[in-house]
């Protein structure tokens, strides 16, 4: 006897649910690509009476999507689930999650240079009457992912007044420790270094606490960190962070993850501070060929590897 129609509906929403969880447990047990397929299963097979489950399988998917640097691919499953929650009646927890949706959109499109765009897409999670019907904590979030967005263009005044707008108003540990990894980040730009120490300081404090000290906020915040301590010229506690920062990456995605990279550039410069330009030049190589096979050619953050690189081969020597 075959089963009716409802029955075979409610019998994989069931499924999907499931899988969804799966899809959880597997990532977080360091088994990446059967979590990706797990999560790919619960989307199939979540309909069109499920769309809030749906919408959050997808957000799932972005996020190790996002996570793998996969940033295009991103890209595509968020715009996928802000069609489908532009669609749903606007109940405040889907406004509350179309927001969420929209900054990592913006976070996507933003690693991928495309600064504009990241900028419309946050302005148009705050715009009209959507101001009104948001919740606090995701117009914070809003706030600090517009300061990301207006530090790597350049835009440092307006970065400042984001992340100070989104500290003032943030009431959770996870989204106050970014804003002092971003606010570190700011002023590691701008060259005050020795004001970046405490909010980097304070960021690590925060995510090791809440996530423990092998988490991959914890390697973002080290890596921060190990930067401002190079900036300050304070090589040891540098490269310690650095290297601390380096082999979490590189144990939660391989050698080949943006992250890794990250750290390789700074560990490029402190290793040519030191007077071994040969090791630097190694490490300044190997982030080049990982940074151009994520982001391309193009993008902005190739510019920056290619100048140092240059500084080392006609500077080997470099100057007290």
């Amino acid at each position: 006897m075959t089963a009716a129609p409802g029955w075979r509906g409610a019998w994989n929403l069931v499924r999907a649910r499931q899988g969804h969880q799966r899809a959880l447990r597997l990532w977080r047990a360091g088994r990446l690509r059967r979590a990706q397929q797990q999560v790919v299963r619960a989307i199939a097979l979540f309909d069109g009476a499920a769309v809030v489950e749906l919408v959050g399988a997808l957000l799932t998917l972005a996020d190790f999507e996002f996570q793998l640097a996969r940033y295009a691919d991103a890209e595509a499953t968020l715009g996928r689930a802000i069609r489908l929650l532009d669609a749903a009646p606007r109940a405040e927890p889907c406004q509350a999650t179309l927001v969420d949706a929209l900054i990592r959109l913006a976070n996507s499109q933003r690693r991928q240079g495309k600064l504009d765009v990241a900028e419309a897409t946050l302005r148009g999670a705050i715009a009209g009457p959507a101001e009104h019907a948001t919740p606090v904590e995701p117009l914070s979030a809003v706030n600090n992912a517009l300061g990301v967005v207006y530090k790597d263009a350049g835009r440092y005044a307006e970065a400042a007044e984001r992340y100070a707008a989104a500290l003032a108003t943030s009431t959770h540990t996870d989204l106050t420790a970014c804003i002092y990894h971003n606010l570190a980040g700011l002023a590691h730009a701008e060259g005050r270094f020795a004001d970046a120490l405490t909010p980097a300081r304070t960021a690590l404090m925060l995510h090791r606490r809440e996530h423990g000290p092998t988490a991959t906020e914890v390697a973002a915040d080290a890596a921060v960190l190990g930067a401002v301590l190079l900036g300050l010229g304070h090589l040891d506690e540098a490269e310690t962070q650095l290297g601390q920062a380096y082999r979490i990456w590189v144990r939660r995605f391989g050698p080949d993850h943006y992250e890794v990279a990250v750290c390789l550039h700074s560990l490029g410069v402190a290793r040519y501070r030191r007077g071994d330009p040969a090791a630097a030049l190694r490490s300044l190589d190997e982030a080049l060929r990982i940074k151009t096979s994520v982001l391309g050619p193009d993008h902005p953050e190739i510019a920056a590897l290619q100048h140092n690189l240059a500084v080392v081969h006609a500077h080997p020597r470099p100057a007290r």
